[in-house]
């Protein structure tokens, strides 16, 4: 009896240990706001002027097919190729937030809220946003208000 005392006490013991050792990794993991950032982090860019549309419109709001926004992981974000019809992002930095890692807002220099949310894989997400400027820019666009979509890959 005392054997089988000794062997249940060190099966005890020994699940014991076993259950310590397969604790938690929070330590390691990321937060909500560190995965967005990581999402984010890069050049999207995107593959085509349709691939941009105000009010459900493609093609209406000038040339995008050269436009590129590289995230970077401090906080700063670069605007290339941009429509020279419209000009709709004259920004410097970002910041992320909402607890979701698929749909959150992405804020431009602190005052342009812009939702993101991810598409069918890492490398591929819509922005969205909605301009209320009403002034009259000529050429092609006579507006940029409205409700604006980008469908941009990495």
């Amino acid at each position: 009896m005392k054997k089988i005392s000794y062997l249940l006490s060190l099966v005890v013991l020994a699940a014991t240990f076993t259950m310590v050792g397969c604790g938690d990794d929070d330590g390691d993991s990321l937060t909500v706001e560190q995965q967005q950032i990581q999402f984010l982090e890069g050049t999207w860019s995107v593959g085509s002027s349709d691939d941009v549309s105000l009010g459900g419109n493609t093609g209406t709001t000038g040339d995008w097919s050269n436009f590129s926004i590289n995230f970077q992981s401090n906080g700063n974000v670069v605007v290339s190729g941009e429509s020279t019809d419209v000009d709709v992002f004259s920004v410097e930095t970002y910041t992320v937030s909402g607890n979701q890692v698929n749909s959150f807002t992405v804020t431009f220099d602190g005052t342009d809220d812009v939702t993101v949310t991810r598409g069918d894989s890492d490398n591929e997400m819509l922005m969205t946003f909605t301009l209320t400027d009403e002034e009259p820019l000529g050429a092609r666009t006579q507006s940029i208000a409205g409700a604006w979509v980008f469908e941009l890959t990495k």
